[in-house]
């Protein structure tokens, strides 16, 4: 399954931010079951090298 890339675009309409992006910023208590499963989404994310790969799709706006 491909990748939305970005996903969302901050404020201004014009700076995109990517999955990638949101989960690093996203703060949870560490050890969580919520930061387990960021981890591991992070974890997968980096081991198919998101986005270098290709494996997404640019959003065209």
């Amino acid at each position: 399954m491909t990748i939305p890339n970005p996903i969302y675009y901050k404020g201004d309409e014009k700076t995109p931010i990517s999955i990638y992006d949101i989960l690093q910023s996203f703060r949870v208590e560490p050890g969580s079951p919520k930061d387990k499963e960021r981890q591991r989404i992070l974890n997968y994310l980096n081991e198919i090298q998101f986005p270098k790969n290709g494996v997404f799709v640019e959003s065209k706006r």
